[in-house]
């Protein structure tokens, strides 16, 4: 409720000017994308940094955590658990971009959310590689713990970063005129790389045999002697 009619008629006229502004200004065809140099510039470097975010492997461990932690724990309870954490300091994280994108700035996250990401994917096949396989072909728990750790670690990096920030930039550094249709284009085909990402990644896991104690077992020489 307003308390005068004039602050009615006002608001009434401020109503009126935007749909105006909007009508006039505001372009309905994607061709206002390429006629401007400056614009070209930000369409690209939203693809860019959309399918970087993509590639970037969160997906991937989303969709596959739980195979990576059954070679580890048995408990589904347990690995429900993590998940579940998972989640939960993806949300806590992502919260601190209302904070860090003004106070450091946009490009300021992204690096050093891409060298964070980066260190930890590298130490995450470290501990993998140079800690032994228990005799089921798995690891051992505290192995398990610290790859868990680093993933949490990468996490921490993504959400606040290629996580929130992307998504910041990407809405807010196309003019209005253009934004509808600029945000529109780069939020959809970055969905590929993601996709084919997947798509790779359960190919490789289906083509590698994952040693097992029967295989194991059955695969040891026979000491039997023929008389």
């Amino acid at each position: 409720m307003r308390d005068t009619e004039q602050e009615v008629e006002d608001e009434i006229l401020a109503i009126r000017e935007a749909i105006t502004f909007e009508k006039e200004v505001i372009s309905n065809s994607y061709f206002a994308l390429f006629k401007d140099a400056s614009v070209r510039k930000r369409l690209m470097l939203a693809f860019v940094i959309n399918i970087g975010q993509q590639l970037s492997g969160q997906g991937t461990l989303n969709s596959y955590s739980s195979t990576i932690y059954k070679k580890v724990w048995t408990s589904l309870d347990k690995i429900n658990l993590i998940n579940a954490l998972n989640a939960t300091m993806g949300i806590v994280f992502t919260l601190n971009a209302t904070w860090t994108v003004d106070r450091f700035g946009r490009k300021f996250l992204l690096i050093v959310g891409a060298i964070g990401m980066a260190c930890c994917m590298l130490i995450v096949p470290l501990i993998g590689m140079e800690t032994p396989n228990t005799p089921e072909g798995g690891k051992t728990e505290p192995v398990g713990t610290a790859i868990v750790a680093m993933l949490f670690l990468f996490i921490f990096f993504y959400k606040p970063s290629w996580g929130a920030t992307v998504w910041i930039w990407t809405s807010e550094v196309f003019s209005m005129n253009v934004r509808v249709q600029a945000v529109g284009m780069v939020s959809l085909p970055p969905k590929l790389p993601e996709n084919l990402s997947l798509t790779l990644w359960n190919s490789v896991h289906k083509c590698r045999t994952w040693p097992s104690a029967s295989s194991t077992s059955s695969s040891q020489p026979s000491t039997k002697t023929v008389d």
